[in-house]
């Protein structure tokens, strides 16, 4: 009896150490933790072939690009005139963007002086407020705020000079470029507010008691405007002659010129109507042209040269030539 008790005692012990093989673990529990470890590593190889694929999806556009680039550039240098005409477009676009930025700058400067004239033209008027001085009853010592208008007159006209270089520069620049026509845009903007700026100023300028409404339309860096014609007045009326100034060649073609008869003798009416065209480009530009004025009237008719004067003066800004 008790070998036979001493049997079912090892018996039982077999069957259980049959059920933890490894590490304590059953045969299910150790299959469970394998396949579990697969998945993960199947997992991990899935997650790194998915950022994979997605870097070569975005590689595969660049490539394309870069493809069509490569064969447009094969193509143009197998033919020595496309060759030739994709260099100049290349020089064209950088020196184009490089005049745009130039101009921006240019634009910034002038902009800047106009503020500097607001300024000046605002200091003169309270100068000459609480002095209580009138422009008649000026005297020696008040010559220095005289002199301020002269001087803010020639920065204003330096800036009507540098706004009309721009405009023919920003004129010629492309507007099929995205980048480009942007920051023309942006340029004409701030041309168009600088212009306002600029009539401010000339309207604040009035209070000084001389000088012009509107900047002249030519004038030199130092401020001395430019005269585009000579005009004699005599006792038949108007003669007027083109100074043809070198200096203004390329702007003067671009003039509304076409009506003008030099040499002519022309009644008032007659002298307006021929020039009425530059009259109005100076409004659009906010300048005005000024010319050179001789009498040539005889001694007693003081009358008709004034009344001629008076013709001449409706469209320009004079000086009169007493010599």
């Amino acid at each position: 009896m008790m070998a036979f008790g001493t049997d079912r005692s090892v018996e039982r012990d077999n069957a259980t150490y049959r059920k933890g093989l490894v590490l304590g673990l059953t045969l299910a529990e150790l299959g469970i933790l394998v396949i579990f470890v697969l998945l993960l590593a199947f997992g991990a190889a899935l997650l790194a072939k998915n950022r994979e694929i997605a870097g070569l999806k975005r590689a595969v556009p660049e490539e394309r690009a870069a493809s069509r680039v490569e064969r447009m550039l094969r193509e143009k240098a197998a033919d020595p005139a496309a060759a030739r005409s994709l260099a100049r477009e290349l020089v064209d676009t950088a020196v184009r963007q490089d005049a745009v930025v130039e101009a921006e700058r240019r634009l910034g400067q002038a902009s800047a002086a106009v503020s500097k004239a607001e300024q000046a033209a605002s200091e003169s008027e309270e100068t000459a407020s609480r002095s209580g001085i009138s422009v008649a009853d000026r005297t020696d010592p008040d010559r220095d705020m005289e002199r301020r208008g002269e001087d803010l007159r020639r920065r204003i006209a330096d800036i009507a000079a540098e706004r009309d270089a721009l405009k023919g520069t920003l004129a010629d620049l492309p507007s099929g470029e995205r980048a480009v026509a942007d920051r023309v845009l942006s340029t004409r903007l701030e041309n168009e507010r600088l212009k306002g700026s600029m009539a401010y100023a000339a309207r604040r300028l009035e209070a000084l008691g001389k000088g012009s409404e509107k900047p002249a339309c030519w004038a030199t860096r130092t401020g001395s405007p430019e005269y585009i014609f000579d005009v004699t007045l005599t006792s038949g009326g108007i003669v007027t002659r083109d100074r043809a100034l070198p200096n203004r060649r390329a702007e003067q073609v671009r003039l509304p010129l076409s009506n003008m008869a030099y040499g002519r003798v022309l009644q008032g009416p007659g002298f307006q109507a021929m020039t009425k065209p530059l009259f109005d480009w100076g409004e659009a530009h906010g300048c005005r042209f000024f010319v050179m004025v001789t009498d040539r009237t005889g001694a007693s008719e003081k009358r008709r040269y004034k009344t001629l004067l008076l013709w001449v003066e409706g469209h320009f800004y004079k000086y009169e030539n007493r010599a």
